[in-house]
């Protein structure tokens, strides 16, 4: 319970001392843990999630959120994994018209992990960049890390924790300021029965920043996820509310946005 409690405080000091992950910093990622399958191409877990913002500044830009994520395993060695993610993030908003595409955010890891007595151990290659929908994009916007990463899972009776916490350094970035970012999360599942869960999380991020390119400081976000999960034979589909302070929501955002979320999430059956 030691190594939760840590990863639990990790997730709370990101949030001080504005409370609860931007999808485009600290959002995104792979499954910290996969089963033990030798062999190529591995693990394929595809996922969509459809999420209503609500209390945003922006609300023009900002009333749509749709996330379409690939998380590939694509080889395994028992010992160790390399996988491939890719998420494309686009916001809806009813600026020019009723449904209106904004932009876009596009994410790809490459990583490779060995798996510990407990627990698994990642370096990761992290790239993100973001470009307006239906519009003239202008600079360009993107940022390249380079990290490490440790994320564990256990189980008390009927509820499953899993928690992780990654340090990323910025090794080329264009149109940000952002150095590095250090960031956790830990996730909760109590089954009820055979068919369905319920299910919450909590995500903390900080991001060093140089100072000298925008004159602002260390930036803080995170997220807060309650809801309950429905279980088929191949699918799991999450109905939830939550609650986030997201660090640079948009191109020429340049700080904290608080909304509300009410969202579905549709990924394979864990």
């Amino acid at each position: 319970m030691r190594r939760w409690c840590h990863l639990a405080g990790i997730c709370l000091f990101a949030w001080l001392p504005v409370v609860a992950s931007g999808q485009s910093l600290g959002g995104p990622r792979a499954e910290t843990l996969a089963p033990r399958t030798v062999g190529i191409l591995t693990g394929f877990r595809p996922a969509l999630t459809v999420t209503h913002l609500d209390g945003a500044e922006f609300d023009a830009q900002f009333n749509w959120e749709v996330d379409m994520s690939v998380d590939l395993d694509m080889f395994d060695l028992g010992f160790l994994r390399g996988n491939l993610f890719a998420n494309v993030e686009t916001t809806v908003g009813d600026e020019l018209r009723s449904v209106d595409p904004n932009q876009n955010s596009y994410v790809i890891d490459t990583s490779v992990s060995v798996r510990l007595p407990r627990g698994e151990l990642v370096t990761t290659f992290h790239h993100v960049s973001r470009h307006l929908s239906d519009r003239a994009n202008g600079n360009s916007v993107s940022w390249n890390m380079l990290g490490v990463g440790y994320g564990d899972r256990a189980s008390i009776g009927s509820v499953t924790f899993e928690g992780a916490v990654r340090v990323l350094r910025n090794v080329k970035h264009v149109g940000v300021d952002y150095n590095g970012q250090y960031e956790g999360h830990l996730r909760i599942a109590r089954s009820v029965n055979d068919n369905l869960a319920i299910i919450a999380s909590a995500d903390g991020v900080i991001v060093q920043v140089d100072q000298q390119m925008f004159g602002r400081e260390t930036r803080r976000g995170g997220r807060l996820e309650a809801g309950v999960r429905f279980l088929t034979g191949v699918t799991q589909a999450d109905i939830f509310v939550a609650w986030e302070q997201r660090i640079d929501a948009g191109l020429g955002v340049l700080s904290t946005t608080r909304w509300t979320q009410v969202g579905i999430r549709l990924a394979p059956r864990s």
